[in-house]
This record gives C-alpha cells, sequence and structure tokens, in this order.
C-alpha cells in the first residue's frame, strides 16, 4: 500500500517483474486503485479459527484520507 500517485511504475515493474513467469511479463500490468468511503476488511486481526464465522471475521472501515 501507498498514497495514491506516490508509486513510479519504472522502478515498480522492475520489482515485480521477477514475480511473473517469463511468457506473461509482455502482457502483465499494474493497476492503483484508490478505495473511497468504506473498506471491507475480512480476517484482519482475527484469530484463524474465528475466520469460519463471518460476524466474527467481517469489518467495515471508514478509508483514511
Amino acid at each position: 500500500m501507498h498514497p495514491a500517485g506516490s508509486v513510479k511504475i519504472g522502478s515498480l515493474s522492475k520489482k515485480l517483474e521477477s514475480l511473473l513467469p517469463r511468457d506473461r511479463r509482455d502482457a502483465a500490468v499494474v493497476i492503483e486503485l484508490v478505495p473511497e468511503g468504506d473498506f471491507l476488511t475480512y480476517g484482519v486481526g482475527v484469530p484463524l479459527v474465528d475466520m469460519q464465522k463471518p460476524q466474527l471475521a467481517r469489518a467495515v472501515v471508514p478509508v483514511a484520507s
């Protein structure tokens, strides 16, 4: 995660390139998402055993601006 608009695509793409299979590197793209309003999380800060209980594992948090 990073502040919106702060990523230098050239340097980021070189770092991510090694994670992609060689045959997919020419077709790969980077998409920057800027969330607004509330953000739905699942399992953040929840013990693994509670992940099977949606009412305990889900949360809606406001996006900091």
